[in-house]
């Protein structure tokens, strides 16, 4: 795994959306205006996990200071954390991998 996926996070707090880049193809928007809905997300990453590369989302934890809207930054903590998972999940299979191997 010595490759990695590197995106950015762009938030548009007009629109209500945080858009995921160059995770894939086209951008992932996620819109937080009402409920919140992680599953195409999730998916894509249920996808990538068998290209075995993990997935590098910088956020700045100084914007995270500059924002005064609560659920922007539940949904964005949310991201990180889902993105956290996916990386500890794709470490956690290649080291069971490397037992079985042995």
């Amino acid at each position: 795994m010595d490759e990695e996926i590197n995106c950015s996070l762009t938030i548009d707090e007009e629109a209500y959306k945080i858009t995921i880049s160059e995770l894939i193809e086209n951008n992932i928007e996620i819109d937080y205006s009402s409920d919140i809905d992680f599953t195409y997300l999730v998916t894509i990453l249920t996808e990538k996990i068998d290209e075995d590369k993990r997935i590098n989302l910088p956020f700045d934890d100084e914007i995270n200071d500059e924002i005064n809207d609560e659920k922007l930054l539940l949904v964005i903590n949310t991201i990180k954390e889902i993105i956290e998972i996916y990386n500890v999940n794709l470490i956690n299979s290649e080291e069971d991998e490397a037992v079985e191997d042995n």
